[in-house]
């Protein structure tokens, strides 16, 4: 494999690509019509990501002489207490996005407050002299999109930056509303480890209200507001998603590739606007 140093690994494109808002859009989805919807209110949980659905995400880059980034690219297998979910298993000169995602066709979703937890790991730690398993980002979000009406996707997410060859490695990031749209700001710290790390979120669409928290710690996230292009259809539907980007591969034809894994998820909604005191 060749080799990059810090210096020819780019901090300029993976930078931009951290910040492009990966997070919350799929390629090429498949959008079913709102006579598909669930009842609300829900109560579901899982030990693993079974039954989840695998996209590839906007947050992909292709090198020279590489065919674009696709579903061959990405992978989601499950072993009944985790699920891995992997990006650029080709170990190609790429930058691959993969989406793993719980999603919810119902008319409701919009008017229901939305409580969901998610554990995260990484079992590989980013090193600058990992070749095998590196990592650019994992992100988790929760959102619902209003085609109907607004046509915006309400909701939060937050991104644990990786890259090691960056100075903003083990930055925390959350989704956040600026006079130029939605973006990716910094908002806490979480040193990269190998060790389980729990999310939190309580969070009712349209109150611009939420409460997120990792291990316990509270970081201020509030709601965001983001467009979509044409494609995104005329449903209302939430996701509960877990993603990754692999590492930036400057101009190798071969990187390391990127894995996280995910375990006991559970998503309720419940009726009513009200949410706990001392939410932002």
């Amino acid at each position: 494999m060749t080799t990059t140093t810090p210096s020819s690994l780019s901090r300029r494109y993976a930078l931009k690509m951290v910040a492009a808002g990966a997070g919350v859009a799929l390629v090429g989805s498949a959008w079913p019509t709102n006579a598909a919807h669930a009842a609300a209110p829900s109560n579901e949980s899982g030990a693993d990501l079974a039954g989840w659905n695998l996209a590839v995400g906007d947050g992909i880059w292709t090198g020279p002489g590489q065919s674009p980034v696709g579903q061959a690219d990405i992978a989601l297998t499950h072993t009944g207490t985790m699920s891995e979910l992997a990006a650029n298993v080709q170990r190609r000169g790429v930058m691959a996005h993969a989406i793993a995602f719980r999603r919810y066709f119902d008319l409701h979703r919009l008017s229901l407050r939305h409580t969901a937890e998610l554990e995260f790991r990484l079992p590989d730690l980013p090193t600058t002299s990992n070749w095998e398993y590196n990592a650019q980002t994992l992100e988790i979000g929760l959102f619902v999109w209003d085609g109907p009406d607004t046509r915006l996707d309400h909701g939060m997410a937050i991104q644990w930056v990786l890259n090691p060859w960056v100075p903003e490695l083990g930055e925390i990031r959350a989704w956040s509303m600026t006079e130029q749209g939605p973006v990716w700001l910094p908002v806490g710290s979480l040193a990269p480890d190998t060790a389980w790390h729990r999310l939190y979120v309580d969070y009712k669409p349209g109150s611009g209200l939420a409460r997120l928290e990792v291990d316990g710690h509270r970081i201020d996230v509030a709601e965001t507001l983001t467009p979509k292009a044409a494609h995104w259809g005329t449903t209302i539907d939430a996701r509960l998603q877990a993603e990754i980007v692999s590492v930036w591969p400057g101009s190798n034809p071969s990187v390391p590739a990127h894995r996280a894994e995910f375990r006991n998820w559970a998503w309720t909604t419940t009726p009513g606007i009200s949410l706990p005191d001392g939410m932002v």
